[in-house]
């Protein structure tokens, strides 16, 4: 689930009965009427995810689905959506907007991850050689057009573990942890050609052109995970802000990692208050990085919350974290069902994806 703005919502669903998935497009102007303005429904592959961004000044739409199971028989699909048709669509046929597809036959690797901007689509790939041994990262860079594709080495510190990426116009921004270490690398894509719609030897991107480390060291132990700020295109992004936590220790931080050359060049960290028998279930930081909304379990009352924090930047500002939610609000589900969320950092617009298939929307 993706919410583009405060008015655009791109789901991916399964059907209850044939095992399809069901890709739908959905307008959400607030005060008005929700209406699902195009649907694709794709045949029962294996494990379908998205990534989603506006193009041609917000009038089109792109969204490419990747496939995560690692005897996939197709590993990526791209589809472009014209926004500014009238009417709404019913179930149609996948190749009415189909752009670009890869089977990835040849591609090893398994698919984890994926984001895409205007021209370009990237997928993570994650190659296990045993249970024992850290993952061969690999990403998938390929023109949404064409279908040309290009497979980038990533020059990583070995071993390199929970690796996540953003992607923006001539740039890929990896993360990882390297030794305890929370690091960011930035890698120039800018002059990158896609020349072959066929496997080829894979591309060196050569090392990062800026490399910084989070000064809090992060646990070795199983349970540590972290999230990073939804995509985000604007020239004026500041910030690339990471959320970490582990589960089943106080640990909390929020991390930012500088994307101006021209600003302040430290990365800032902050120990987000937490209870002590909590854990993170899901959770959506804005695109600015200074709000997020989290779903947390509290295990010594086995309840669910919906919580919201605040991160601005700067050493003497610190953030902020509390519920989302009154205890007082009656809703018409539980937070239990919840399994995605999505938010519009700029309205505090939050959609709630439930188990059953349900979508609810909540303005704050």
């Amino acid at each position: 689930m993706r919410l583009l703005g405060s008015e655009w919502l791109v789901t991916l669903s399964r059907t209850s009965t044939s095992g399809a998935s069901m890709l739908s497009v959905w307008n959400i102007p607030q005060n008005s009427s929700v209406n699902r303005v195009r649907v694709v429904v794709l045949e029962a592959l294996h494990s379908p995810k998205l990534a989603t961004c506006f193009q041609n000044d917000g009038t089109e739409l792109l969204v490419a689905v990747y496939y995560c199971s690692p005897s996939r028989t197709e590993l990526l699909r791209v589809y472009n959506f014209p926004l500014i048709e009238s009417g709404s669509d019913s179930a149609s046929d996948p190749s009415r907007y189909l752009t670009a597809q890869l089977s990835g036959k040849d591609i090893q690797g398994t698919a984890f991850e994926a984001h895409i901007c205007p021209g370009v689509v990237a997928v993570a790939l994650a190659q296990f050689n045993n249970a024992f041994d850290h993952p061969k990262y690999r990403i998938l860079l390929a023109d949404t057009v064409t279908g040309f594709y290009c497979l980038a080495q990533l020059h990583n510190p070995e071993p390199w573990s929970q690796m996540h990426f953003r992607l923006f116009p001539g740039l890929l921004v990896v993360t990882g942890i390297y030794e305890g270490n929370f690091t960011l690398h930035k890698y120039d894509i800018a002059d990158l050609k896609f020349t072959s719609s066929e496997a080829s030897e894979d591309l060196e991107l050569g090392p990062p052109f800026e490399e910084f480390s989070s000064p809090v060291e992060v646990p070795s132990s199983l349970g540590f995970d972290y999230t990073l700020s939804a995509d985000n295109f604007s020239r004026s992004l500041t910030w690339i802000t990471a959320m970490t936590y582990h589960q089943s220790q106080t640990f909390r931080y929020i991390i930012k990692f500088p994307m101006k050359q021209t600003q302040y060049r430290e990365v800032l960290a902050h120990k987000l208050p937490s209870d002590s028998g909590s854990t993170i279930d899901v959770i959506c930081i804005g695109h600015s990085g200074q709000r997020a909304v989290w779903l947390e379990r509290r295990w010594h009352t086995d309840t669910f919350v919906l919580m919201k924090g605040s991160f601005p930047s700067g050493d003497d500002r610190k953030p902020s974290v509390s519920t989302l939610v009154p205890r007082h609000m009656a809703l018409p589900f539980e937070f239990y069902a919840c399994q995605s969320l999505a938010f519009d950092e700029a309205t505090g617009r939050v959609c709630v994806g439930l188990h059953t298939g349900d979508l609810y929307l909540l303005d704050f």
